[in-house]
């Protein structure tokens, strides 16, 4: 018997019959969707909302026909094919689009239902850029979500190309209907596309959309050059460093510890008894403000006294970059100190280990070089924590315990310890907050019992997850304790610089955000900070002014008596000049902030949004007041964007950046 030959006339009709399956399917997932969308925080359940909501769910099915597009010809081309290894190799290609297609949008669904925004690009892309060391926290903090997740996409994966293979045929009415149904989905995402705002619909109606979605954000005016170039100081003009500068050695000890807000101190009974009570010995900044509410932005503007905002998409660190500037380690490196950087995490988290680990060190240490245990989820010692020890995977966190530790040890070795600069880099305060073997936990009840992922845990164990973190300070403090004690036995405590500040805060959904990353409220931005100075040299004082943390090493220069170099954009509070704080975050949200105390304005670019809080009568920002104060409004809008212009100018200008110091900005 012969075999039937396919003829050329066959080709349009079993193109159909695919075409019509994933229409279908379309519709089957923009239902799910939409059910989805009934979850969000942001859904209203106005009539306004329920029109919009048929609308996006007819968008929302012809997005669906448009993504499975690639696998319908795919499985075309199979079918076509004689060659059966062909054939396979199509299928596997089609399945693994799916699979990521699933993930990746099933993501951006979760992080919606719980914060109301959907993942963009520039998330998507940082996620990538960092995927062992993410893998690794969903695993340590979420194993059975992080499952549940990949095996959906992947379920959903092989069950659409079971769908799209079968021979179903549709003809008649059905077929017509189906056809019909296709026109409708397309009349109505043009209408969606004439009635709806750019950012409402690019960014807030489909995580395939929002991918897509580029914020005003990128396109920012910029000012003039020339113009700029007038205010500048040109690089022929820096600040030369010789150890002769100070005749008198005092040992510097810099404490960055992840999200520490400054409202701890409040907390009864406080979780760190040890590090209030520095404060009537030191220095304290009242209202410190992180530049960034995320790490990989934060950490760097500190060391390196420099906003974070140098374009309009995620930074991304070379030592080469001609703009990176002088850190503080390299200033103490040329004033004749040894000088040490110990981090408790993997600094290749958002490349910022190329700006951490320079020639100016004498000692580097982060997770990637510990020989011991990381800390993971001890509940799979078989796998993650066997990866670990075998260095395959090593995004893990060292405790903190063990890093200080690692610190003393470089510290006694030393032969001048009035000549050493040592920052620490504590992280057993991050979600999901690491308590120390045989540490205590007095604050109850504080186990995570739970589903518990970075930014996306059960709001209402809000009361646990606070514990667990007061937990974690708890235990922390008594550490900064135990290395003040090790420090006054060595003679050294009297002499020192002794800096404590919170490399952001964390939120626990005071404003609809967990953690950190998110909008920059004063929960996610405003960190405990100190300087306890040598005995002797200076009194303690509380700075009441807002500062940023550029700030920070800024007034530690100026104490010492040692200029600061030019590339550092912080101004030194206690030089008797006044600060408005400007912040810049890319994370889950694209955000600028001015706080010109005691208003603060936060403009949000996606989500699009502007906020204007009075923080001394609304210190917990509860009240919008941009529609009632316009003309204060105006004011800071103004100054906001004009800052922002100067930075992206100077940053986009290789005539600016190769040959000019980066613009200061102060009131």
């Amino acid at each position: 018997m012969n075999k039937p030959e396919h003829r050329i006339s066959d080709f349009p009709v079993s193109f159909r019959r695919i075409w019509k399956n994933s229409v279908i399917l379309a519709l089957l997932f923009s239902l799910i969707e939409t059910i989805f969308r009934l979850q969000s925080p942001v859904f209203a359940s106005s009539t306004s909302d329920f029109i919009q909501l048929a609308l996006l769910f007819a968008c929302g099915a012809f997005i669906w026909t448009l993504l499975q597009l690639p696998v319908v010809a795919l499985i075309f081309c199979r079918k076509k094919i004689q060659k059966q290894r062909f054939g396979l190799l199509l299928t596997a290609v089609a399945g693994f689009y799916l699979y990521l297609l699933f993930l990746v949008i099933a993501s951006s669904w979760c992080f919606y239902i719980y914060r109301g925004i959907f993942l963009t690009a520039g998330v998507i892309s940082f996620a990538l850029s960092n995927s062992a060391a993410l893998q690794l926290h969903f695993m340590q903090t979420g194993m059975s979500f992080f499952l549940l997740l990949n095996g959906v996409s992947a379920i959903l994966a092989i069950a659409v190309l079971i769908v799209l293979s079968a021979g179903f045929s549709f003809s008649g009415k059905t077929g017509g209907s189906i056809t019909i149904l296709a026109v409708v989905e397309l009349l109505v995402t043009f209408t969606c596309l004439l009635t709806f705002s750019h950012s409402s619909l690019w960014g807030n109606s489909h995580p395939a959309l929002a991918y897509w979605y580029q914020p005003e954000v990128f396109k920012s005016a910029e000012v003039q050059i020339s113009a700029l170039k007038a205010e500048l100081k040109p690089k022929t003009r820096s600040v030369i460093y010789s150890p002769a500068m100070i005749q008198t050695g005092h040992p510097v000890f810099v404490f960055m510890l992840e999200s520490m807000r400054r409202d701890l101190i409040n907390v009864t009974p406080c979780p760190i008894p040890y590090m209030k009570s520095l404060i009537k010995e030191s220095i304290f900044f009242d209202k410190a403000y992180a530049t960034a509410s995320h790490s990989n932005y934060a950490d760097l503007s500190v060391w390196y006294s420099q906003y974070p905002l140098r374009g309009g998409k995620s930074n991304h660190y070379r030592l080469s970059d001609p703009w990176r500037g002088t850190s503080i380690f390299e200033v103490f490196h040329r004033l004749g100190y040894k000088t040490a950087y110990i981090s408790s995490q993997n600094e290749k988290w958002g490349t910022m280990g190329n700006w951490l680990k320079i020639q100016a060190l004498d000692y580097y240490f982060d997770s990637e070089q510990y020989k011991g245990n990381t800390w993971v989820n001890e509940e799979d010692e078989a796998g993650l924590v066997a990866l670990i020890k075998q260095r395959v995977a090593t995004a893990g966190k060292v405790e903190d315990s063990a890093t200080l530790t690692i610190g003393k040890d470089w510290i006694s070795a030393q032969p001048d310890p009035t000549r050493i600069f040592v920052g620490f880099n504590l992280q057993n305060t991050h979600f999901s907050y690491v308590i120390p073997r045989g540490g205590e936990e007095p604050y109850q009840p504080s186990n995570l019992d739970f589903p518990a992922i970075y930014g996306v845990w059960p709001k209402n164990r809000v009361s646990v997850v606070e514990n667990r973190y007061s937990n974690a300070f708890f235990n922390l403090d008594k550490m900064i304790r135990n290395f003040a004690d090790f420090l006054k036995e060595k003679g050294i405590w009297d002499n020192c610089y002794f800096i404590i500040l919170g490399d952001s805060g964390e939120a626990f959904y005071e404003h609809g955000f967990a953690n950190h990353s998110g909008p920059m409220y004063d929960e996610e931005m405003r960190t405990f900070c100190l300087i306890k100075p040598p005995k002797g040299t200076a009194s303690a004082t509380t700075v009441s002014q807002p500062i940023s943390h550029i700030d920070i090493f800024p007034a530690l220069l100026y104490m010492m008596k040692v200029p600061a170099p030019n590339s550092f954009q912080g101004i030194s509070p206690l030089s008797g000049n006044r600060r408005v704080v400007y912040m810049d975050s890319n994370a889950l949200i694209q955000q600028d902030g001015i706080i010109k105390w005691p208003w603060k304005l936060l403009l949000t670019w996606y989500p699009h949004g502007i906020e204007l809080f009075n923080l001394e009568k609304d210190p917990l920002e509860r009240h919008n007041l941009y529609w009632n104060d316009q003309k204060m409004a105006n004011t800071l809008h103004h100054q906001l964007t004009r800052w922002r212009s100067r930075q992206l100018t100077y940053y986009n200008s290789p005539e600016l950046y190769e040959n000019y110091w980066p613009p200061k900005s102060c009131e």
